[in-house]
């Protein structure tokens, strides 16, 4: 495998297991939500779209690049991927 190919692994925080890319978490379960990391503008869209909301991993201050989503049927899979790919550009 090439250098530049970054496989997905997990990381533990608070005794749970995260997929990272990179080391960095991109796709996490909280309360039952599934959360993302996406670039500001994306989570912007979404949140604007009703898809989700700005995460708040409950200190208080939202987190710009995290979307928790929202409905009954959110297409998890395709963005999962689209963070995926977000994150494994930015932990190079």
């Amino acid at each position: 495998m090439p250098k530049t190919a970054k496989k997905v692994a997990k990381k533990v925080v608070k005794a749970k297991a995260n997929p990272v890319v990179g080391g960095k978490i991109f796709v996490m379960m909280v309360r039952g939500t599934l959360v993302l990391k996406l670039p500001k503008v994306r989570v912007d869209e979404l949140v604007e779209a009703g898809k989700g909301a700005h995460f708040d991993p409950g200190h208080g201050r939202l987190m710009k690049e995290w979307l928790a989503l929202a409905g009954s049927k959110p297409p998890w899979l395709e963005l999962s991927r689209e963070a995926y790919r977000f994150v494994k550009g930015v932990a190079r």
